[in-house]
């Protein structure tokens, strides 16, 4: 029985003029995948409602090499805009997912839109907005992960903000920070496997979640010999 691998992102996969280099690892690893006999693969873009579901020229060239390949492109998806968040005492005493990551709300119908291939696995390659989304998808998960959400979000903040903050204010922020960071590596760790592009991120997950973290080379700078 052929295993069924579906690859969800929020941007198309490309090759040729990648507009970040999400969209050419995502085509790397669709391209290399369709290339094993035992595999079926498919992808799926799942955007919000400000983002466009069309492809350009490049994108529809990127489309029909990978379908030559066998890749099955599903439906694009579009998920409505989030309307309002709970009330701000709420969100800071009793925390949930939606908080911190509002279009988990969409589950439903993104899990409906990944069932038409009916995979057997899941990837997100360099993706958090999918990887939230997707964390209690009922099949085997591995995600490509970039930086860590809590920890980007704390250091801007500090950035920003400095030590202008007055006492209860900054408060709140901390407990909003920790909060962040709790359920953050709890969506994550429902996956079972995590990639990270950096080491240092590796080693923060790998302390927090174990082992199923582990970093992901994406330089080869060998290939290039001396002129690297």
């Amino acid at each position: 029985m052929k295993q069924k691998i579906l690859i969800i992102n929020r941007d198309w996969p490309e090759e040729l003029r990648p507009v970040q280099a999400a969209t050419l690892v995502t085509y790397q690893i669709i391209s290399e995948f369709s290339k094993r006999p035992n595999l079926d693969v498919g992808f799926l873009k799942i955007s919000l409602s400000h983002e466009t579901s069309e492809m350009d020229e490049i994108q529809l060239q990127a489309k029909k090499a990978l379908e030559s390949l066998g890749v099955t492109y599903l439906d694009p998806i579009c998920l409505p805009q989030i309307l309002g968040l709970r009330p701000k005492l709420l969100r800071l005493l009793r925390p949930v997912p939606r908080d911190f990551y509002p279009y988990v709300v969409h589950r439903e119908s993104a899990y409906a839109a990944a069932e038409a291939f009916k995979p057997t696995s899941i990837i997100t390659p360099w993706c958090e907005f999918s990887t939230h989304l997707f964390s209690e998808f009922p099949v085997k998960k591995f995600t490509y992960y970039g930086n860590a959400d809590p920890l980007v979000a704390r250091i801007w903040s500090d950035y920003i903000n400095g030590d202008r903050r007055r006492t209860l204010k900054n408060i709140a922020y901390k407990v909003t920070m920790k909060n962040f960071e709790k359920i953050h590596l709890k969506e994550i760790n429902k996956w079972n496997f995590i990639g990270l592009v950096s080491l240092n991120m590796a080693q923060y997950y790998k302390n927090k979640l174990g082992e199923k973290a582990f970093y992901v080379n994406n330089l080869w700078t060998r290939k290039y010999g001396n002129r690297w």
